[in-house]
């Protein structure tokens, strides 16, 4: 069984968020690209400069991956109490993504909450 694996890079010198298009484990680069489609210009950056954040294949309200990092409010309704609401970064832990807001945390994922990404920890 395979399946695709992507990320995007947060670029810590330049403080963006890109695309990564192809990674070099052994010389220890990764090809970005540009997300914003005005400026394509590829280009290699050297993993002690960039952080990787993986795709978590879940999308939210609006169809946007979700990815590792992205700060995230979630709904979610408990029964008889009304709803439960949390806002938090997307980590994973434990083998799951989760949506951490110390002390509390919620999983990213089950078939009745909604998420919706209000922004990324990094931006």
């Amino acid at each position: 069984m395979s399946r695709e694996i992507r990320f995007r890079a947060y670029h810590k010198r330049n403080n963006k968020i890109y695309e990564v298009i192809q990674i070099d484990f052994e010389n220890e680069v990764a090809l970005l690209g540009n997300i914003e489609i005005e400026d394509n210009k590829n280009f290699y950056a050297k993993f002690e400069d960039i952080e990787l954040l993986q795709n978590t294949w879940i999308t939210d309200i609006s169809g946007n991956d979700i990815y590792e990092g992205d700060i995230v409010y979630q709904t979610s309704p408990i029964l008889g109490r009304g709803d439960f609401e949390i806002t938090g970064e997307v980590k994973f832990i434990e083998g799951s993504w989760w949506i951490e807001n110390a002390p509390n945390a919620m999983l990213l994922f089950n078939e009745i909450n909604e998420n919706e990404i209000v922004g990324n920890k990094y931006v």
